[in-house]
């Protein structure tokens, strides 16, 4: 008997602090009663198959689905997840990591996305990101999509035949949009201004625009061109404006005297209830006889 007693002694002090782990379970419990663990170094993880993961391994198994106002605003697909056991082990500078390797199993599920009734401009577009976790089990992150949505999800998990995940979103207020660059164009240029058209001037009326334009002329260059009259033929010039939103704007500019063909850099934000504080650049060109 203290045989015995002095080896489990022994067995318990061999396992070292640095060898504990923090196992990954499923989500609200559902983790199967999961009891099964094996030890194993942090050092030996590449032979025993254990790679680093960044960020959430549950996550490992995603895809982006858009949704647009052309598009169905209910999809269904069949997702597909490898199963894996994860694991935190120091690394070199004794650092606890996430570590995961594949258990040989296989998950697939059914996952169906339902979005309620809502209104999407035709340049819009929607981005639902669609998980699997390594447990077969279903999420969403609806942060890419256009409106705050209340989510509600159902599970059916038969013992024969697949699994299915119906996740209803119901659309709250909507999100205020980021610009895009390809929102403005340059309909005519000068030496005096430019004029540029807002292809979202409806959407945005009641708002401003801030609008900032630099301009330079591309020189041309000459075998042997002396550096002065290099630098002698460049020409720049800057404007910028904040205006009601309107279909057009004109922007006065001073500098753009000299012939040749100059390259503009659009820069612009809206400030208003539907727009939030970011910026789009866009460039065009533009020529002087």
């Amino acid at each position: 008997m203290w045989l015995g007693l002095l080896c489990a002694a022994s067995l318990t002090a061999g396992i070292s602090p640095a060898r504990a782990q923090d196992w990954n379970r499923r989500p609200d419990g559902r983790d199967g009663d999961r009891r099964d663990r094996d030890w194993h170094d942090g050092d030996r993880r590449d032979g025993d198959g254990w790679q680093v993961q960044l960020g959430d391994p549950a996550d490992a198994d995603c895809e982006t689905w858009e949704f647009t106002a052309q598009t169905p605003s209910v999809k269904t697909e069949k997702l597909f997840s490898q199963g894996r056991e994860c694991a935190n082990f120091p690394d070199e500078s004794g650092t606890m990591r996430n570590y995961c390797r594949p258990t040989g199993k296989m998950y697939s599920r059914n996952v169906t996305v339902s979005i309620g009734a809502r209104a999407l401009q035709p340049w819009e577009k929607e981005e639902l990101k669609v998980c699997l976790d390594q447990f077969g089990l279903a999420s969403i992150d609806a942060s890419g999509m256009a409106y705050e949505y209340a989510t509600a999800s159902k599970d059916s998990n038969p013992f024969l035949g697949t699994a299915s995940t119906v996740f209803t979103l119901t659309p709250g207020a909507k999100k205020p949009a980021a610009v895009s660059s390809d929102e403005l164009t340059v309909t005519s240029a000068s030496a005096a201004k430019v004029v540029l058209a807002d292809g979202r001037a409806d959407y945005y009326k009641g708002e401003k625009i801030s609008i900032s334009v630099d301009g330079m002329l591309i020189p041309v260059l000459t075998p042997g061109m002396p550096v002065d009259d290099l630098l002698k033929s460049f020409a720049n010039f800057k404007a910028s404006q904040t205006f009601d939103t309107a279909p057009s704007y004109e922007l006065p500019i001073s500098g753009a005297t000299k012939p040749g063909k100059y390259v503009l850099t659009i820069t612009f934000s809206r400030q208003g209830p539907k727009s939030t504080s970011a910026t789009a650049s866009t460039i065009a060109t533009f020529t002087l006889p």
